[in-house]
């Protein structure tokens, strides 16, 4: 028999089993649903992070700190109303940064540019008949801020500040763009809480709702009112400190050298992070969601596997006559295997189609919404992103499991007796 007729009659024995075919078919697409949809998760979650760092983060940038107890932070979304009673309580000096340590670290191979982050507290903010209490960071250009109203080149001025979307409302602002060029007074103390300032900031920026602790969350000030206000509050004005550093390592050194400065810095005794380790936490809730899709799907996979089982054992009872009769005309045990077993495979091939084809759909309805709703897939614009690998890896996986699933019954068949077989009613 060739092969064709070898297709062409599993083809008719399919047709013969049709609604227990179409059975485990729907059980192998819901397999391979599962399948492409934890794959399209993946894919799209290292995209939204490559996207991500290529925007706003850079691989090449450690972040230096002092080792210091945990503090808690102020809420990424919500600002809280200015209590007098309870300002200044339990604030204790921080550990700064010295310029003895930044000759250490400039001292280490592969350190290129360091940039010092003053250390500066503010007390309040007024806005909207209220005051706030707020977060502020030092704008770097290092960075680049994802943005949805102004712009912050190289400098964002002296008295510039970029003010974060989610608190545009309680500021009482107005819109992203109706806020630019606005002014906000803020209010600072010294370290003795006996002298205050009030400096008024102009609104340069909006910057996004973030979505990675790399970037900042709070508002953000230039270098020169940074150094101003931390100069102010420093309990010792002869004795410069700094809070933070943020070292930037050229980029012939690569993803290896940011490595190995990093633990050359970590061996002097300092806090280092890089936006690399920022990056990869981003998919790490994907990862997870990805190992439970995976498990449902090989869970469903391994039911299929006994449906394609019981759909061809059952198949070969109700055709015995018709094997035996195959069997008296001379058609040899390996082909009779080979029968069955493309019929085997017919059924994975089947329910896999229709479970990419669902995935397929579902990404055009789910993906536009899941932008809406995540930022991280925002810039991306989707969440589940299928490639040709992953559609072909899964066909063939699919069926190599189809294949393998149909080699018990087919065996079954091949050992029949003909005479026994034709007696059969």
């Amino acid at each position: 028999m060739k092969v064709a007729d070898v297709f062409k009659r599993s083809l008719e024995g399919i047709k013969q089993n049709k609604v227990r075919v179409a059975l485990t078919s729907c059980a192998i697409a819901i397999g391979a649903f599962a399948l492409m949809i934890t794959f399209g998760l993946g894919e799209g979650a290292r995209q939204a992070a490559a996207t991500l760092v290529a925007s706003s983060l850079n691989n090449q940038v450690i972040k230096v700190s002092p080792k210091q107890p945990e503090s808690s932070f102020l809420s990424a979304t919500t600002l809280q109303e200015y209590n007098a009673e309870q300002a200044g309580k339990n604030k204790n000096e921080p550990k700064l940064l010295t310029e003895s340590d930044i000759k250490k670290i400039e001292g280490l191979k592969g350190v290129g540019q360091v940039i010092r982050n003053y250390p500066f507290t503010l007390e309040y903010l007024e806005a909207n008949g209220k005051k706030f209490v707020i977060s502020a960071s030092q704008y770097s250009p290092i960075y680049k801020p994802q943005l949805v109203a102004g712009e912050a080149g190289g400098s964002i001025g002296v008295d510039g500040i970029i003010v974060p979307e989610v608190f545009l409302s309680q500021l009482g602002l107005g819109s992203a763009q109706t806020a630019i060029g606005k002014t906000l007074p803020v209010t600072y103390f010294d370290r003795e809480r006996l002298a205050s300032r009030i400096q008024n900031f102009k609104v340069v920026a909006v910057s996004k709702k973030p979505i990675t602790s790399a970037l900042p969350s709070n508002f953000q000030v230039s270098e020169s009112a940074a150094s101003k206000i931390s100069s102010f509050q420093s309990s010792d004005s002869s004795k410069v400190g700094y809070g933070s550093l943020t070292v930037v390592v050229p980029a012939q050194y690569g993803i290896e050298g940011v490595d190995v400065v990093k633990q050359n810095i970590a061996k002097l005794g300092f806090t280092v992070s890089t936006d690399a380790e920022s990056a990869k936490g981003l998919t790490d809730v994907i990862n997870g969601l990805q190992l439970f899709l995976a498990a449902f799907a090989a869970a469903t996979l391994l039911a299929a596997v006994f449906g394609i089982i019981n759909t061809e054992l059952i198949g070969i009872l109700e055709r015995k006559q018709e094997i035996g009769l195959l069997k008296a005309l001379g058609i040899r045990g390996h082909t009779l295997f080979a029968i069955f077993t493309v019929e085997a495979g017919w059924i994975g091939l089947f329910g896999t189609i229709l479970g990419i084809v669902l995935a397929f759909v579902l990404s055009l309805f789910i993906n536009p919404l899941i932008a809406k709703r995540l930022d991280i897939f925002a810039d991306s614009g989707s969440a589940l992103v299928f490639t040709p690998t992953q559609v072909l890896g899964i066909i063939i996986l699919l069926l190599v499991i189809a294949l393998v699933s149909g080699v018990l019954p087919a065996a079954k068949a091949v050992q029949m007796d003909p005479i026994e077989a034709l007696r059969t009613e």
